[in-house]
């Protein structure tokens, strides 16, 4: 806590805002390097995706954190099927409870919907690696929810910025 407060402190935006924009593209190796990077914590992306909204353009900021936020997936889904190898989780999966084994996790509707459970994204990809569902329709999906939220998020962000700062 007392790191954020001091780096906080020493925070200077404009000095950041003409850095991001003298190296544009270390900036995105960089954005996109730490949404992988979240993607292993609790820690939201959107205030990453708020910050970049405003010192990049809306949509820099939703394609960065687009891609970074699939490749972040992907990486989850890999982990989730080197597990589902370990555990021989098909053996386990008709024994698990309320019927979850049941589940059509190939269906494109329950790959969007469960993206959308509080603290579903990453978990969700570590499941849908388990289950073996199908590569090119968890890769959709996934570039389809994380494009509309990036987007969104974003455009409604910078716009919201605007009206503050003005």
């Amino acid at each position: 806590m007392l790191l954020v407060v001091l780096l906080s402190h020493r925070f200077d935006l404009t000095e950041t805002h003409v850095f991001i924009q003298n190296h544009r593209p270390y900036a995105a190796i960089i954005s996109i390097l730490v949404y992988i990077l979240i993607g292993f914590t609790f820690i939201p992306a959107i205030p990453l995706t708020l910050f970049l909204a405003v010192l990049l353009t809306p949509l820099q900021a939703a394609l960065l954190a687009t891609i970074g936020n699939t490749l972040a997936a992907l990486i989850h889904y890999k982990i989730g099927q080197t597990m589902g190898d370990v555990f021989d989780f098909k053996e386990k999966k008709s024994r698990l409870p309320f019927g979850l084994g049941k589940l059509p996790l190939s269906s494109p509707l329950l790959l969007i919907a469960c993206r959308y459970i509080p603290f579903g994204k990453r978990g969700f990809s570590y499941v849908c690696g388990t289950y073996q569902v199908d590569f090119s329709r968890y890769l959709w999906t996934t570039l389809f929810v994380y494009g509309i939220d990036s987007f969104i998020l974003a455009y409604c962000g910078a716009s919201l910025s605007q009206l503050i700062f003005r």
